[in-house]
């Protein structure tokens, strides 16, 4: 449930950059430092910068139904923006169990673990006004 203030940046040289340690300045003094990842050329990734208190979020899940050793799982997470700026915010939610659907246009993706359940991933790319909580919901179903 962390927050974070983030910048996107975009690899243009003819080389991928490596993983590694990010020093940020500005007007010559170091303002942070961050870990990035790996970054193909012509990519982007998002570096984070650190992490804001005027974004809480809640989160519940709560099971919908059973059918045998199969739960259908129903979630909620809300954000609220208590600065005074708008909020460009890209929610990501793990799951153990394969998505079945979600609110706002989420990507959803499922990738094997090879256990009873997949790893099922939801990210959403909302935006949030000033003093305004968006909820975000989302479906998956788990094998116990």
């Amino acid at each position: 449930n962390e927050v974070w203030h983030c910048v996107k940046v975009h690899n243009s040289l003819k080389m991928p950059w490596t993983g590694g340690v990010l020093d940020c300045y500005a007007e010559g003094r170091l303002v942070g430092r961050t870990e990035m990842t790996f970054t193909a050329d012509g990519g982007s990734t998002l570096v984070r910068l650190n992490k804001t208190m005027q974004a809480p979020v809640q989160f519940s899940e709560t099971i919908l139904k059973e059918h045998g050793d199969v739960l259908t799982m129903e979630g909620k997470l809300s954000l609220t923006n208590y600065s005074d700026k708008e909020m460009h915010v890209i929610i990501t939610k793990e799951v153990s169990g394969t998505p079945l659907s979600a609110s706002d246009a989420a990507a959803t993706t499922c990738s094997p673990n090879y256990y009873k359940n997949p790893d099922g991933r939801f990210v959403w790319e909302v935006c949030v006004q000033p003093g305004e909580t968006k909820t975000v919901t989302y479906q998956y179903s788990h094998k116990e």
